[in-house]
């Protein structure tokens, strides 16, 4: 009889357990097949209404202030599988074809003359003073047709339209009469302009530089921290010139006796050196 081995013996499955175990990765397999086809289907949906919001209106003469009955209904329906990356898309490639970026508007987008990629905007004070970038002012016709785009797309999904939980969102298109306040009622936000995402990083940066210095601000008065007050002396004296005795008077400089026992001591190296005898 052999030695019995001391590792343990594998249970080799039944035939039964098996095929249970294929049949399970056969249906994740379909279930993930299945997911993969469907987001493709809601891709080509995408794609094909970006083509019909393009030529979009369908009236050459249409105002985009009071747009044909069909016109709305076609945008409200293309735009429910949208995300705001794909409505950003859209106003980019009607800006190719040289129209205004609102898919209502018929009109041609304006054009800057200057070649810089910013633009200040003011409006009634320095307050309300914006800098802007220039691709952002020639995607519209005017600023009425940015606030109707925008408006669009603040009401529009982050999330992509094959994994929404929810039902098709009633669109509402924007009404001058009302302004901008209600825009403000929307559940989503416009996200914050370059002016103001750039005084956010310098804000960020001084603060990180502040923690480089060491300059933590455990005072109750923060401001307080780092005084950089610069005052002038009320009484200043005259410089003194040091008394000499006669019997050193021949050594000093100037008024001053120079340092020298570092160049003695080199002297006296250099004798000790000259006083060996090496054999020559």
């Amino acid at each position: 009889m052999g030695p019995k081995s001391i590792l343990k013996t594998t249970k080799q499955p039944s035939d039964e357990e098996a095929q249970t175990k294929e049949e399970r990765n056969r249906e994740i397999a379909v279930h993930h097949a299945s997911l993969i086809q469907q987001q493709k289907d809601v891709e080509n949906q995408i794609f094909e209404s970006l083509l019909r919001l393009i030529d979009l209106p369908s009236n050459a003469d249409s105002d985009p202030a009071h747009p044909s009955s069909d016109d709305v209904a076609t945008l409200k329906n293309d735009l429910n599988l949208f995300q705001q990356s794909d409505f950003d898309a859209l106003v980019e490639e009607r800006h190719a074809n040289g129209t205004c970026g609102y898919a209502l508007c018929p009109r041609p987008h304006q054009k800057e003359s200057s070649t810089g990629k910013f633009r200040i905007i003011k409006k009634h004070s320095a307050s309300e003073m914006k800098i802007v970038p220039r691709e952002s002012l020639e995607n519209w016709c005017s600023d009425a047709c940015g606030s109707r785009a925008m408006y669009l797309k603040v009401q529009l999904s982050d999330e992509p339209a094959w994994l929404r939980s929810t039902g098709p969102v009633d669109l509402t298109l924007f009404n001058e009469d009302e302004g901008t306040a209600k825009m403000q009622s929307l559940p989503l936000r416009l996200k914050p302009d370059h002016a103001d995402e750039m005084s956010s990083k310098l804000q960020q940066g001084m603060t990180e530089l502040r923690l480089e210095r060491g300059d933590t601000q455990t005072s109750s008065r923060p401001g307080n921290v780092l005084s950089s007050t610069i005052f002038e002396k009320d009484k200043i004296r005259p410089p003194i010139e040091p008394e000499a005795n006669a019997s050193n008077a021949h050594d000093l400089v100037e008024g001053f006796r120079p340092k020298s026992k570092l160049r003695n001591t080199q002297n006296a190296d250099s004798d000790e050196e000259g006083d060996h005898d090496w054999g020559i």
